[in-house]
């Protein structure tokens, strides 16, 4: 089936971006050619013409075309205005001139009695008739090709009648970022993800601008689960998606599919001022084959080629629950999105999802974004829901990424340069590898801080952090880390490793490379052992330097780090610092509650120290519930339980030289003090 492919080029010569909208788009029909000198005299059925604006003038432009021998090659024709004439558009102009390079005809004896090609041809194009009437096209376009006979130009007529009728269009507007397609409502929503995610009609739709324009619920289709906009790598979303602070709630996906979320996979596109409420995202499979699995609410895969075009997931929000279990292929899992993989951001974006995943083998999960690869950053953010991983092989959890700046496949060997910045997390964090010789980390805001000149700054957590593992890493902010963490707070209730030797840390479980910088941990957090004695402390050590509930109550940006108006930030004294003009509240274990070793009345005096033997404890008219040693890697070495309410005395003669710390809790607080040994 032959088609001719006309293609107007419009801009607005008087008329508005609807008009231009009413008439734009493919109409089918039937195009008559005739051709007397030529032998033509041919119908062509289902013929395609498109009309598109584009430009600064209107062009019809006429693709090749094969008849009764003749081959006539595309042309061009410009200077074509509209004129509006109630709901009638009429194309005029004026004869054009132009040079064809090869035109190709049959025998016309006795002109030319074996036909043959000829070049650079001159040709005369006259529009006699155009007109769109509601979604219908007509068009009469009169070619003259002039042709030498020796030194005798002949002139050949060429004759196009066509008219045509244009589908209705999948959506109002036309697709430009001054004209949005409008979603209004769960079918436009669904249409919008068969046009994207269909090989036909793909290129057309996956790289425009979206608008919603009302709430809507996806219910309809929770018995056999969401099917994503641009479901995989091949068809991707890129497009400009903005959600109008509207709502998308009772998304459910079911199938185990590869990229999972309202998006699938987004390329070198925009998503924008949406919230996405109820969302259940319960994907469980064996997955027999290795590979990746990608899942967030807001979508599984966001990337970028790094040429500059925009890759950005900004003022969107999340509620309900990510759960999965992938059998052998890696999961990289997070409440907004799965990866992002080179050159994206997401930005003022909260959860309050709970994300959990297990596998047989790595995984990566956060409460933001699972894993975060090559030169993306993520800020403004926080993730209030329980995240959770389990593997037999190695784990990775964080409650804003599993895991930031990480070597992948063959693309990103040594990814690098991302950050995190000015993000908050509360909800538990828990992290399990359960074969062998798996690793386990484990970090109130990311998991695994994996490479150097990336960073996580001006960031806090009050999450509980919990990792078992063969080996764990597990910290206030970070699991395991080669980044810079800087100006962060580790507002923990406890770190809890379930472990012979654990890596553990107020601020970071292991550290390596990059610095730490002005940070501090609550003074209170429990360690693995259950005591508040922390060895590293100081604001660039592993532990941060101390704030007490006392300071954290009084001072509502935590030592400067968190100042209203910076950093989008917005603070009181009494309150935790909150985003998006919020203020967080006080969880209780923050509060103060009790007199501390710098406020007892009766100071509990202790000596000689150092001692070379016996240690003296004088608790003055106080009652000592409990007394506790510990050596200097926090392992207890003494415990005596009872109501002591006279001095007592301790026989250190067989402790070996060092330091040590003495733990002793009265009725009234609890105490600790440092122990020298000679």
């Amino acid at each position: 089936m032959k088609k001719i492919y006309a293609i107007f080029l419009l801009v607005a010569f008087g008329l508005s971006i609807s008009a231009i909208a009413q008439i734009t788009g493919d109409y089918k029909g039937t195009a008559y050619v005739k051709s007397t000198l030529l032998g033509i005299d041919e119908t062509i059925e289902d013929a395609v013409v498109t009309l598109k604006a584009s430009g600064s003038e209107y062009c019809l432009e006429v693709q090749e075309m094969e008849m009764g021998g003749t081959s006539f090659p595309a042309f061009e024709f410009c200077g074509i205005t509209a004129t509006q004439s109630g709901a009638n558009y009429t194309l005029t102009a004026a004869p054009v001139s132009i040079i064809i390079p090869e035109l190709t005809i049959p025998p016309i004896p006795p002109y030319f009695p074996t036909g043959g090609t000829f070049y650079n041809v001159p040709v005369t194009i006259k529009l006699t008739n155009g007109l769109v009437a509601g979604n219908t096209l007509t068009l009469k376009i009169e070619v003259t090709a002039t042709l030498m006979v020796g030194p005798i130009p002949l002139q050949i007529p060429i004759t196009l009648d066509y008219s045509g009728t244009k589908a209705a269009a999948p959506f109002e507007g036309d697709g430009t970022e001054n004209n949005p397609y409008l979603i209004y409502n769960e079918l436009d929503l669904s249409n919008m993800a068969n046009l994207v995610n269909a090989n036909e009609t793909c290129q057309q739709y996956r790289d425009k601008y979206y608008k919603v324009m009302n709430n809507i619920d996806l219910t309809m289709y929770a018995s056999n689960g969401w099917y994503p906009i641009g479901f995989c790598l091949e068809f991707p979303f890129s497009g400009h998606f903005n959600g109008n602070n509207k709502k998308i709630t009772n998304m459910r996906m079911i199938a185990p599919l590869l990229y999972n979320g309202l998006f699938g996979c987004l390329w070198e596109g925009t998503i924008a001022n949406l919230e996405i409420e109820n969302a259940e995202i319960d994907i469980h499979c064996e997955c027999p084959d290795t590979g990746e699995f990608f899942a967030g609410i807001v979508v599984g895969y966001v990337g970028n080629s790094g040429n500059g075009k925009p890759c950005s997931i900004t003022n969107c929000s999340t509620s309900g629950k990510v759960s999965c279990s992938t059998g052998q292929k890696t999961a990289l899992v997070g409440g907004i999105a799965g990866l992002l993989m080179s050159d994206c951001s997401i930005s003022a974006c909260y959860t309050t999802a709970t994300v959990s995943c297990t596998s047989e083998v790595t995984i990566y999960v956060g409460g933001v974004v699972g894993a975060a690869i090559n030169n993306n950053t993520i800020s403004h953010c926080y993730a209030k829901g329980e995240v959770s991983g389990t593997s037999n092989s190695n784990t990775h959890v964080g409650g804003i990424a599993g895991i930031l700046s990480w070597g992948y496949a063959n693309i990103f060997p040594y990814g690098d340069n991302c950050t995190i910045s000015d993000c908050f997390t509360t909800g538990k964090i828990v992290a399990t590898a359960l074969s062998a010789t798996g690793v386990a980390n484990a970090g109130g805001v990311v998991g695994v801080a994996a490479m150097i000149n990336s960073a996580v700054s001006n960031s806090y957590s009050i999450s509980e952090v919990k990792s078992s593992a063969w080996m764990v890493r597990a910290g206030g902010v970070a699991g395991a880390r080669h980044a810079t963490i800087s100006n962060c707070a580790a507002l923990n209730p406890k770190i809890v490793c379930v472990v012979p030797d654990p890596y553990f840390g107020r601020i970071a479980g292991s550290v390596w490379d990059d610095p730490l910088i002005n940070n501090i941990g609550f003074s209170d957090m429990l360690n693995p052992d259950g005591e508040t004695i922390w060895l590293n402390k100081g604001l660039d050590k592993r532990d941060g330097e101390d704030f007490t509930a006392e300071q954290i109550n009084a001072d509502g940006t935590l030592g400067g780090r968190f100042m209203s108006g910076k950093g989008g930030w917005t603070t009181q004294n009494g309150y935790l610092p909150g985003l998006f003009g919020k203020l967080e509240p006080m969880p209780d274990f923050l509060k103060p509650n009790g007199i501390t070793s710098t406020t007892l009345s009766n100071p509990i005096q202790v000596y000689p120290n150092p001692t070379s033997g016996q240690l003296t404890i004088d608790n003055g008219e106080l009652t000592i519930e409990n007394v506790e040693i510990f050596d200097m890697m926090g392992k207890k070495i003494f415990e005596e339980k009872d109501n002591l309410t006279v001095l007592r005395s301790y026989d250190l003669t067989l402790f070996p030289t060092g330091i040590y710390f003495l733990k002793i809790t009265t009725e009234q607080g609890m105490i600790t003090k440092k122990i020298i040994k000679n």
